[in-house]
């Protein structure tokens, strides 16, 4: 019989066999490891289906801090929902996921958001008073047809690698979003989400003024893609105003892109933001892949309105558990 309950650290094997058996690829431990339980909110929120024993279902909840203006929200991303095939039927999945959205109200989570797959995201609209949001297009252009941008202007640098200190906070607050919620990026964020994440192979680079101030940063990623390498921009974030930071960081990311053969440039922004006026006017398009974004307040009675347009989020790959 199938018992739904709070994920406990020794299910870690139970849970990565899963994951082979639903992936079709390893989850090694290291990676489980800086997924669940090393990120700057605290530990992955999981509840799990056991059926005599054995991990047969999963849904965690990464703890996630949401800032518009001057205001925060404490959220949280689902990520790696999964039910051993034996065991997939409407009810598990269904007490799976209300037992983790209590879980998430429980320890104080207030939204909930995801990238849900085209087979969840329909039960999520229809029975568990999820709202879609928006489908993200990702903007996308071949290498080939983008322009290289000429060196940093004088006096600016742009430097290659990550140092997460407090400059990172500082530059947040003045570059976080006022009118939309975008998840925290300070210090504690980059040092989790780029440099402890094993193997991930990211670049990074941050373009600094004449006086050395951080004016910028961009983080990047190159994979395998059909016909050929994508150039994944997974992070942008320039200073009002600082046109050779932006300039800078983007010539350094095709750069990049260069020396790794990469075909296609992709990027995530929602429409109506700007972000995706930013992209577009550096040459990318809304013309690849579609992702459905959505979410949910975790208590329905006397909650604020979830919200739910796309002009209310920064999103950003950077955001996905799978960049």
């Amino acid at each position: 019989m199938t018992s739904i309950r709070p994920g406990l650290p020794e299910d870690g094997p139970g849970m990565r066999e899963l994951f082979a058996l639903c992936h079709e690829r390893e989850l090694p431990a290291d990676l489980w490891d800086w997924r669940y339980r090393g990120g700057p909110e605290g530990g992955a929120l999981i509840d799990v289906a056991v059926d005599d024993g054995r991990v047969v279902g999963h849904l965690a909840a990464l703890p996630v801090r949401l800032e518009r203006g001057e205001r925060t929200l404490a959220a949280a991303l689902w990520v790696d929902l999964m039910v051993h095939p034996a065991h997939r039927n409407l009810d598990v999945f269904l007490e799976m996921a209300e037992a983790n959205r209590a879980h998430c109200a429980a320890a104080g989570r207030e939204l909930l958001f995801a990238f849900p797959n085209d087979r969840s995201f329909p039960l999520l609209k229809r029975m568990l008073d999820w709202h879609a949001v928006e489908d993200v297009a990702a903007l996308e252009a071949p290498l080939s047809g983008l322009a290289q941008p000429g060196p940093p202007a004088s006096g600016w640098q742009v430097a290659t690698g990550l140092e997460p200190a407090p400059e990172f906070d500082a530059f947040w607050e003045e570059v976080r979003p006022r009118e939309a919620w975008a998840v925290r990026r300070g210090q504690a964020r980059l040092a989790w989400r780029y440099l402890a994440k094993p193997r991930a192979g990211y670049g990074f680079w941050t373009a600094r003024d004449e006086t050395g101030r951080l004016r910028g940063w961009l983080a990047a990623k190159v994979f395998a893609g059909a016909p050929g390498p994508v150039g994944d921009i997974l992070d942008f974030w320039v200073a009002a105003g600082a046109e050779p930071a932006l300039c800078g960081l983007w010539g350094a990311a095709l750069g990049h892109f260069r020396k790794h053969a990469v075909l296609t440039v992709s990027a995530w922004a929602l429409r109506g933001t700007p972000w995706f006026t930013r992209y577009q006017e550096l040459g990318l398009g809304p013309c690849g892949p579609i992702t459905h974004f959505a979410g949910r307040r975790t208590s329905s009675g006397g909650a604020a309105a979830f919200p739910g347009l796309g002009r209310d989020w920064h999103i950003a790959k950077g955001d996905s558990d799978v960049f």
